[in-house]
């Protein structure tokens, strides 16, 4: 899953939210480091991750880009499903989207003093070029898909995958639809078990 589902899988606590937003960039035992919520919500964020990558669910989105983008066609879901979650937002959220990323990116400005220099600047890049609002669109999925491609060392054509995505939108949602409650429930069992609700 990518920025907006870590955010949303959270649960509205600002410890998690700024921990799950951190395990992205937090490698080893590093989260000790950090104060217990925080450090939980580091966890997550690897819990969520793993817990996708060996999805049944996600395989199938997955090998609608198989043959053509291989070993990237989960950045290339992971990107999509941010914006079927956008889309189908009023499924799984009361507040409105642009609530939601105001609220975000405040919270995670807040405690940026906790966070190691390369994320300071990813953060300034990813509140400036207002990242969240970007996968709202397909025109945004391509454009993020594109700078990806660029960003990668390896060989690939991954902004060329925005053909699928056009052909196959309504098979894929579906799918992200079946799943999105699946790893939901996954996330609040993990945080239960962490006595976090």
């Amino acid at each position: 899953m990518n920025l907006v589902a870590h955010q949303i899988l959270s649960f509205n606590n600002e410890k998690i939210q700024v921990g799950n937003f951190l395990g992205e960039f937090i490698r080893g035992k590093k989260y000790e480091e950090y104060e217990r919520e925080i450090a939980i919500g580091i966890k997550l964020h690897r819990s969520i991750d793993t817990f996708t990558d060996s999805n049944e669910l996600v395989s199938e989105a997955c090998s609608y880009f198989r043959k053509t983008h291989r070993k990237f066609s989960p950045i290339i879901v992971d990107v999509l499903f941010d914006y079927f979650l956008i889309q189908k937002w009023k499924q799984f959220r009361n507040d409105s989207f642009l609530d939601f990323i105001d609220s975000s990116y405040s919270i995670l400005k807040k405690h940026s003093d906790i966070y190691p220099e390369n994320v300071k600047e990813y953060l300034g890049y990813m509140i400036s070029e207002n990242w969240f609002y970007r996968y709202s669109s397909l025109e945004g999925v391509e454009f993020t898909l594109k700078q990806i491609s660029k960003r990668s060392t390896f060989s690939n054509n991954i902004e060329n995958s925005i053909k699928e995505v056009y052909l196959y939108e309504k098979e894929l949602c579906l799918l992200f639809l079946e799943f999105f409650p699946i790893l939901e429930n996954h996330c609040l069992t993990f945080l239960k078990s962490k006595e976090i609700f």
